[in-house]
């Protein structure tokens, strides 16, 4: 499933390449425009540095991002290196959050830092 989710994203970045793919907000206030191009250049960085920590493929993998590009970004290179999205809401309770993680058995957690 999730070679076939990848595949149907880079086939899109090669049909729309620099056209807009995400519009968001990530301060609130300040429009942001990512092109497919970006999106997909961005993933493979995600993927890349997942990679070089020899993170297993199948891994779970805490997503602590606000909905937007940068959370698209993170889920999409996660894919690419074949481990397993865990979304952790950042505007979830702290205890919520801290369950998450503990239960997870995630290896590597993805936020703003």
């Amino acid at each position: 499933m999730t070679t076939l989710l990848v595949n149907s994203f880079i086939y899109t970045v090669e049909k729309y390449g620099q056209k807009t793919a995400i519009v968001d907000y990530p301060d609130g206030s300040t429009r942001r425009n990512t092109s497919f191009d970006d999106l997909l250049m961005l993933s493979r960085q995600v993927a890349a540095y997942i990679k070089e920590r020899n993170i297993a493929p199948q891994s779970f993998i805490n997503i602590e991002l606000a909905a937007g590009a940068d959370f698209l970004v993170a889920e999409m290179g996660v894919w690419m290196a074949r481990c397993v999205v865990v979304p952790v809401g950042p505007a979830f309770p702290e205890e919520r959050k801290a369950y998450i993680r503990q239960h997870s058995e995630a290896v590597l957690n993805i936020d703003r830092d």
